[in-house]
């Protein structure tokens, strides 16, 4: 049986394993995703390039199907689902639409904060969908 199915992993398979899941996430999403040296788990740092919006599932949902579907990176934690978006650059507008930000349940997450993604042997996040990914491919596993 699989070390995957088993959920048990020796530290060689899980390093392999995280190693090519950053991989993925640089060449993929283009992500500067890398193993963060505390925790072991993968995090892509935000800055001009990269955010983060955590939102609960059901404006997740609606948001998702008014997004064109699987053109925007997208993952769940637990009941919140975490879109990937463009940096935020300093200016008037960027931060008349943070301050309109805080009237949503929704939670922003710019720079200079670390984002946690799916890593395999760490079952806390569910799996990441491509920008090509068809409707509706929001995986629970990747």
């Amino acid at each position: 049986m699989s070390s995957l199915i088993d959920a048990v992993y020796d530290a060689r398979d899980a390093d392999g394993m995280i190693e090519q899941r950053c991989q993925t996430y640089r060449e993929l999403f283009a992500l500067n995703a890398f193993r963060h040296p505390d925790h072991g788990r993968i995090v892509a740092a935000t800055g001009p390039d990269m955010a983060g919006v955590v939102a609960p599932r059901p404006l997740a949902v609606a948001a998702y199907r008014l997004l064109a579907a699987g053109t925007v990176p997208v993952f769940a934690v637990g009941e919140r689902w975490v879109f990937l978006t463009e940096g935020m650059p300093e200016s008037f507008s960027s931060r008349r639409l943070l301050l309109s930000i805080l009237r949503l349940p929704v939670v922003a997450i710019l720079a200079p904060i670390p984002l946690a993604l799916p890593t395999p042997a760490s079952a806390c996040v569910a799996g990441c969908t491509p920008r090509t990914a068809p409707p509706g491919s929001l995986s629970s596993r990747w």
